[in-house]
């Protein structure tokens, strides 16, 4: 789990099917040793789990990535320079047992990642 241990929560709101955060980002985390030590970036990986972890904060269900396509890393995220991120994730889909999203963190307006994907819903 990344939240409340590399990501905070510090604002949260949904607007029909859009899920909107602010979050900080843990500038000391370990993640930051390995990639890379002097100058720190967050993983992409770290940022898809980020996104699942969130929309599951704000469904209260347990998700799995199923797949993840149109990803582009847009910009690097350096904890260092960084203040408050905004995640917009959207829901396109609700079938029985799996949503369809398009979702994007953004430093300030400058879009650092966005991607579509399909998550199963676990009970």
């Amino acid at each position: 789990m990344l939240l409340d241990n590399l990501f905070f929560i510090i604002r949260s709101e949904q607007i029909e099917q859009k899920h909107l955060f602010e979050i900080e980002l843990d500038s000391k985390h370990p993640i930051f040793k390995g990639h890379f030590p002097d100058v720190p970036v967050l993983p992409g990986v770290a940022m898809m789990q980020m996104v699942k972890e969130l929309l599951e904060h704000s469904l209260g269900n347990d998700l799995q990535i199923q797949k993840m396509g149109n990803m582009k890393f847009l910009q690097m995220i350096n904890p260092e320079n960084v203040g408050v991120l905004k995640v917009q994730i959207e829901i396109l889909q609700n079938k029985e047992g799996y949503i369809k999203i398009k979702a994007q963190i953004m430093d300030d307006d400058t879009i650092c990642f966005k991607a579509q994907g399909h998550l199963l819903i676990l009970k």
